[in-house]
């Protein structure tokens, strides 16, 4: 046990030092969007993005993982694999955000929405293709291609604000980016001869993972479901200021999300015994960490928002204090996500992220025009106390009932 903790510790490291110095840039992205739009513009900006993040979830179809199983047990699939992501990517993702970019211009007539609709097959593409590269075991690729992915959305931004900071031109700066390097990500890996899409791949990939998909997809709309309910019950600012404080949480977050992405392909070649004591000997380590650390940085938070973002965000120090119980409750909720996809997520698994969502819309609407941002986190927080309840006791459960 103590082998293969340390070379999955190793990897992790490995593939952390590299999402470090990408983090470092994402959090350079979003100072610099900050600062030159001002928390409404912020609001506005993230509002837009979110919407294609939206349409994205719903068309990775589950891709993710269904794809990292089949690679883990089938390397000569890589080609195809990829193909199918360019297809999918093209196909699914293109049509679809257009015309749910229609349906939300036509409603709200705001004609930027278009821009966040072109934004899905690039972020459809880059997820699905970096993550067959991951999968694969080349961990050295996997981080030049993060790295340089995140380079590229740092210097499209940038030339975005210094021609004209509004939302409108980031989120252009944002599509020609992503355009670019995807399409050169695209040319640098392999190819099949040409041929249809493979659909047996993904009739044997939904068979494996639309649990996961229906996961991925709870998972998100509980996420970000407070700034749709923001953007309809508060100004465009206070989304800006809850931005803010998930930027705090992606950066809290990255490391468990990472060590799971490595462990899954590691557990879908082992027994679900054995990948559940893989899980639990990280958690208690990994959780011990993070509360220290969250302790030590919540006196803080309001100098390191006013010189990181200035002063003009400070009001998001409360929703930033506020969100700090999700963060834990998610990390615990991260790494056991591995072992629950590695067999095949139950339908309780599903129904605890169900559960968290409709928690969260109802504190969400209750809280929310009492406490703005804050609100909104408090929500976030209180409703994802449920997360690691629930897959503690199915965990129990299921060893109870012997079931491994």
């Amino acid at each position: 046990m103590l082998r293969h903790l340390t070379s999955l510790l190793r990897d992790v490291t490995r593939v952390a030092v590299a999402r470090v110095l990408a983090l470092g840039l994402v959090t350079l992205t979003h100072v610099l969007v900050a600062r030159k739009l001002g928390p409404q513009g912020r609001g506005d900006f993230v509002y837009l993005y979110t919407f294609a993040l939206t349409v994205y979830q719903f068309c990775a179809l589950g891709l993710q993982t269904s794809q990292t199983v089949q690679l883990a047990r089938n390397r000569e699939l890589f080609p195809q694999l990829v193909r199918n992501s360019t297809l999918i990517s093209v196909g699914l993702g293109g049509g679809v955000g257009l015309a749910a970019s229609g349906v939300l211009a036509f409603s709200s007539g705001n004609p930027e929405v278009w821009l966040a609709g072109l934004l899905v097959p690039g972020l459809l593409f880059y997820v699905l293709a970096s993550n067959l590269v991951l999968a694969e075991g080349n961990l050295g690729r996997y981080n030049l291609i993060s790295v340089l992915h995140d380079l590229a959305i740092f210097l499209g931004l940038a030339g975005a604000v210094a021609i004209a900071p509004t939302p409108a031109s980031c989120l252009l700066g944002m599509l020609v980016a992503k355009t670019v390097f995807n399409l050169a990500l695209w040319a640098a890996l392999p190819g099949p001869p040409p041929r249809p899409y493979d659909w047996s791949l993904f009739r044997d990939g939904w068979s494996l993972a639309w649990r996961s998909y229906v996961a991925c997809v709870l998972t998100f709309l509980t996420y970000r479901l407070s700034i749709y309910v923001l953007g309809s019950q508060a100004n465009p600012s206070e989304i800006g200021y809850f931005s803010v404080a998930t930027q705090l949480f992606d950066i809290c977050i990255l490391l468990p999300t990472l060590t799971a992405s490595v462990l899954l392909p590691r557990l879908c070649q082992r027994t679900p015994e054995e990948g559940l004591r893989f899980s639990l000997a990280l958690l208690g380590t990994a959780l011990a960490t993070l509360v220290l650390g969250l302790a030590l940085a919540y006196p803080l938070l309001p100098h390191l928002i006013g010189a990181v973002f200035g002063p003009d965000y400070l009001p998001a120090t409360a929703a930033c204090r506020a969100i700090m119980p999700a963060i834990a409750c998610w990390t615990v909720s991260a790494l056991l996500s591995p072992y629950f996809s590695s067999f095949g997520r139950p339908l309780a698994y599903l129904g605890c992220w169900l559960l968290t969502l409709l928690v969260t819309l109802v504190l969400s609407l209750w809280l929310t025009p009492r406490y703005q941002a804050a609100g909104a986190a408090a929500a976030l927080s209180l409703a994802s106390l449920i997360l690691p309840v629930g897959q503690l006791y199915l965990i129990s459960r299921r060893r109870l009932s012997g079931t491994q």
